[in-house]
C-alpha cells in the first residue's frame, strides 16, 4: 500500500488501540510512510441505537478528510462500507485507497434484509472500495459469488507479540474460556456445556443468555490485558461458530496459541488455514455430544494426574510451535537426485532409444513422487499456490479439448482421429502436472534441477556424436561452427541440433539473464547459452533477441506505465496474429517474400497447399486439435502436390495451425489468453517481476510459432510452464522468510500479512 506523495496514511479502529499494539508501528516500518490511527469507542456505548449511530457518522467525518491521506484501512468493516457507500450515492471523486479488513456478511430475511443486501452491494462494488481482506482462504470465493466482484483477497491473520507465553495453570479453578462476539454461537456452547462439571467463560460484549447455568458466566467488559490475565488462565478455548461460511474467530485461534492453549472449534472451511484438527486443535461438527466428548478428550484427564496434562500440554504446543511456524517439511537429498536423474533421461530418451513417451512416463513418476511425499508429510504449504498456477496454464487445455470435441462430434470423426488429439492435449497436462509437482518439492530450486537435467542430457548427446563421429571430427567441426557463427558444420555438429530442447534452453537462457543474479546468473547464462548455441536454431535466436530488445524498453518503465504496456503489447500481439493469419490465408505473404526473393525452405508451397482448407472468417469454426498433421500424414500418403515431394510433418507455422484447428472464435480466446489473461492474472496475484517473466517468455514463444510447430513441443512448454512458477513461489518464500527473521511480514500481493495484537 502507497501513500500518494509524501500523504500520510489511515487506521479505522472502533475503539482506542490497547498500548501494546503495535500495527501501525509495524507499518510504518514496512512501507516507509507514516499512519495515523483514528478510533471511535463503540464498546462501551450505553445504548444500542448510539453505537449503530457511531457507524452512519463516523464514516462521514473520514469521507470529509479523504484527501489528507493515501491510503485508508479499516479494520471495523463498517467504518469502510460506509464510507465507500457514502462515495457511490453521492458519486464523489476517488483520492485515496481503501482497504477494509475483518469482513463478514451474514444475509437477513424481510424487508431489512432486502435493504441490507442492497446497501452491502452498493458498498461493496463501489468505486471507492479497493480491497476487502478476508482471513480465510475459502472466503473470497463464496463472497465473489455473492457480490459479484474480485475484490476480496484471502491474507493469512497473524500476531505481532509472539513473545507472551502460557503455562498449565497452577491454581485451583480451572474453567474454560469462550472469546469474541462475530460469528459465534454461544447459545450452542451453553446448552452443550450447560450443568456440567466444566466451569465456563464467555467473554462477549454482545452475548446474553437469561439462565446459562451454574458454571457458566458471561462477561461484557474483558478487553486488553484483563482478557489476556483470563486467556493465560483458561484450560482450552472454545470457538463455536454460527455460520459455517463465514470467516471468524482466528484471531482468538492464534492468541490461544500464543499462549499454549488447546483450542475447539465447530466444522467450518474457515479455520482449516489455521488448525489441523488431532495436531494443533480440535475441528468437530456442531452438535451437543461432540462437544462434550471433544473437552472431556482434552480435560477429562488433567484433573486427575500428569498422564492428562501431558496430553493437554502436547496439543497446546503444537499449535503453539507448529502453527505459528509453518515451516516447509525438509526435503530429503535423494528427492532431488531422483528428479535430476529423471529429467536427464527424459530430456535425452531418444539417445537412449528408448520409446518416444519416456518422458511422459518420467513425468508421471515426478508427480507420483510428489504425491508420495505430501501424504507422508503432510505438507500443504505450497499446494495452493501451485494449484492457482495449474488451473491458469491448464485452461487452455480444456478449452481446446471442448472445442475439439464438439468439432469431431459434428463432423463425425473416427475414434481413432479423436483419441489422437486427445493425448496430445493430455501428454502437455502431464506436463504440467510434472512441473507443478517439482515446484511442489523443491521450490525455486526446482529451476535448478531442471537445468542439470537439461545439461545433463545435452552432455550425454554431445558425448554420443562424439562417439559415433570421433573427437577429431568433433572439434574440428566446432571450431569451423565458431568461426562461422553457425553456418560452416559438419555431421558431429549437427548431431547436437536437438530441436525442441534447443528451444527450451533458450527459455533458460532468457530466465538467466532476467532474472537471475550474481554468479548464479553467469553460470546458468553460460550453460544455457552454449547448449543454446550449438542448438543452432536462428528462429530462437530471433526470439530471444525480440525479448531482450522489448525486456530492455519496460524495465525502464514505471510500474503503472508497465501495466499499460502489458495491455498495449497484448491488443498489439492480437491484431497481429490475426493480420499473420489473414496475409498467409489470402495469399499477400507469398506474393510478398516471392517480392523479396526470401527463401522460405518450402514453406510458402505447404501454406499454398491449406488455402483452401480453411477462410479467414469470423463464421469459421475449426476442425479440432491434430487436424493439420493428420492432413499433412494423409496428402503426403497420397503424394498429393507438395506433399508428394517432402515430408513435412507439421506446418511449420503454429499460428495458422491453431486458426486452422480451433476457429476464429477458439483462435480469438487462446491469443487473449496468451497474451492479455494469464499475464494479467499473474501481476495481480503474483506481483509485475512474475508477469512480466510470463511477458517474455510469450513474446519468444509466438515468434517461433511464426515458422516451427513448437506449440506442442514436450521440452519447450515444460520450462515454459515451470518458470513462472517456481519463481512465483520462490519470491513469496523468499519474503516470508525475511518476514521470519525481521518480525515483520512482506507487503507485496499475496505475500503481506495483517499482523494484529
Amino acid at each position: 500500500m502507497k501513500a500518494n506523495d509524501g500523504q500520510a496514511n489511515l487506521i479505522l479502529l472502533d475503539s482506542a488501540p490497547q498500548p501494546e499494539w503495535n500495527f501501525a508501528a509495524l507499518m510504518e516500518a514496512e512501507t516507509g510512510e507514516k499512519w495515523n490511527i483514528w478510533h471511535i469507542d463503540s464498546h462501551f456505548s450505553d445504548s444500542a441505537w448510539k453505537k449503530k449511530a457511531k457507524f452512519f457518522l463516523f464514516p462521514l467525518k473520514v469521507l470529509r478528510h479523504r484527501k489528507e491521506f493515501g491510503t485508508i484501512l479499516s479494520y471495523q468493516q463498517f467504518y469502510g462500507l460506509f464510507f465507500a457507500f457514502y462515495s457511490a450515492i453521492f458519486h464523489l471523486k476517488k483520492h485515496c485507497h481503501l482497504i477494509v479488513t475483518t469482513f463478514i456478511y451474514r444475509p437477513k430475511q424481510g424487508w431489512k434484509g432486502k435493504l441490507y443486501a442492497w446497501f452491502m452491494r452498493k458498498a461493496v462494488n463501489s468505486p471507492a472500495l479497493d480491497k476487502i481482506v478476508c482471513f480465510s482462504s475459502s472466503e473470497p470465493a463464496y463472497y465473489q459469488s455473492i457480490f459479484g466482484t474480485d475484490k476480496f483477497t484471502y491474507v493469512p491473520l497473524g500476531l505481532g507479540d509472539l513473545n507472551r507465553g502460557g503455562r498449565i495453570p497452577q491454581g485451583e479453578e480451572r474453567f474454560i474460556l469462550a472469546a469474541g462476539k462475530s460469528n459465534r454461537d454461544y447459545d450452542f456452547l451453553v446448552d452443550a456445556l450447560k450443568d456440567t462439571p466444566y466451569q465456563v467463560r464467555i467473554l462477549s460484549d454482545a452475548y446474553n443468555h437469561p439462565n446459562p447455568g451454574s458454571n457458566i458466566r458471561i462477561y461484557h467488559d474483558v478487553f486488553g490485558e484483563k482478557y489476556y490475565q483470563m486467556l493465560s488462565e483458561c484450560c482450552c478455548v472454545i470457538v463455536p461458530l454460527a455460520d459455517a461460511r463465514i470467516s471468524a474467530g482466528q484471531l482468538v485461534f492464534l492468541q490461544a496459541m500464543m499462549f499454549g492453549k488447546p483450542i475447539i472449534t465447530t466444522e467450518s472451511d474457515t479455520v482449516r488455514d489455521y488448525i489441523e484438527s488431532g495436531k494443533n486443535g480440535l475441528i468437530i461438527p456442531k452438535q451437543r455430544d461432540a462437544l462434550r466428548d471433544a473437552v472431556r478428550r482434552i480435560l477429562g484427564k488433567l484433573f486427575c494426574g500428569k498422564h492428562g496434562a501431558a496430553n493437554w500440554v502436547n496439543l497446546a504446543e503444537a499449535g503453539r510451535k507448529e502453527m505459528l511456524k509453518k515451516d516447509i517439511q525438509p526435503r530429503p537429498a535423494y528427492l532431488k537426485w531422483a528428479y535430476i536423474g529423471m529429467m536427464t533421461i527424459a530430456f535425452w530418451n531418444g539417445g537412449l532409444g528408448l520409446p518416444w513417451f519416456t518422458k511422459y512416463v518420467l513425468q508421471v513418476g515426478v508427480l507420483g513422487m510428489a504425491l508420495l511425499f505430501m501424504l507422508v508429510t503432510g505438507d500443504f504449504r505450497r499446494l495452493k499456490a501451485v494449484g492457482q498456477f495449474a488451473v491458469m496454464f491448464g485452461l487452455p487445455f480444456v478449452m481446446m479439448a471442448a472445442l475439439s470435441m464438439l468439432y469431431w462430434a459434428l463432423d463425425f470423426q473416427q475414434l481413432n482421429y479423436m483419441s489422437r488429439g486427445c493425448s496430445t492435449i493430455l501428454y502437455h497436462v502431464i506436463s504440467l502436472s510434472a512441473m507443478c509437482s517439482a515446484v511442489y518439492l523443491f521450490g525455486r530450486r526446482s529451476i535448478d534441477y531442471t537445468l542439470y537435467g537439461m545439461c545433463g542430457a545435452n552432455v550425454c548427446i554431445v558425448l554420443g556424436s562424439i562417439k559415433e563421429n570421433g573427437i577429431g571430427a568433433f572439434v574440428t567441426g566446432l571450431i569451423a561452427f565458431a568461426k562461422s557463427g553457425g553456418i560452416d558444420t559438419n555431421a558431429a555438429i549437427k548431431a547436437l541440433e536437438v530441436h525442441d530442447l534447443t528451444f527450451a534452453f533458450g527459455l533458460m537462457l532468457l530466465f538467466a539473464l532476467c532474472c537471475e543474479r550474481g554468479k548464479k546468473r553467469l553460470i546458468y547464462a553460460g550453460l544455457s547459452g552454449l547448449f543454446f548455441f550449438l542448438g543452432l536454431k536462428r528462429i530462437a535466436l530471433i526470439g530471444l533477441v525480440g525479448v531482450f530488445l522489448m525486456g530492455e524498453f519496460i524495465r525502464r518503465r514505471k510500474p503503472k506505465a508497465q501495466s499499460i504496456l502489458i495491455i498495449l503489447i497484448s491488443i498489439g500481439a492480437i491484431v497481429i496474429c490475426f493480420g499473420y493469419v489473414y496475409l498467409i490465408q489470402s495469399g499477400l505473404f507469398n506474393e510478398i517474400v516471392h517480392a523479396l526473393e526470401i527463401d522460405t525452405m518450402g514453406r510458402d508451397r505447404l501454406y499454398a497447399a491449406f488455402q483452401e482448407v480453411y477462410d479467414f472468417s469470423p463464421g469459421f469454426r475449426g476442425y479440432g486439435i491434430g487436424y493439420v498433421t493428420r492432413y499433412i500424414s494423409i496428402m503426403t500418403e497420397a503424394g498429393v502436390g507438395v506433399f508428394g515431394t517432402h515430408n513435412f510433418g507439421g506446418m511449420h507455422n503454429d499460428i495458422v495451425t491453431m486458426y486452422i484447428e480451433l476457429g476464429f472464435w477458439g483462435f480469438a480466446f487462446w491469443i487473449w489468453y496468451s497474451w492479455n489473461g494469464r499475464i494479467v492474472w499473474c501481476q495481480k496475484e503474483f506481483g509485475m517481476q512474475t508477469a512480466l517473466l510470463l511477458l517474455y517468455e510469450t513474446i519468444y514463444g509466438f515468434i517461433t510459432y511464426a515458422t516451427d510447430n513448437t506449440v506442442f513441443y514436450c521440452y519447450i512448454n515444460t520450462v515454459f510452464m515451470l518458470l513462472p512458477i517456481a519463481m512465483a513461489i520462490g519470491e513469496q518464500e523468499q519474503g516470508e522468510e525475511k518476514g521470519k527473521h525481521e518480525r515483520k511480514e512482506p507487503e507485496t500481493s499475496k505475500e503481506r500479512r495483517v499482523v494484529a495484537s
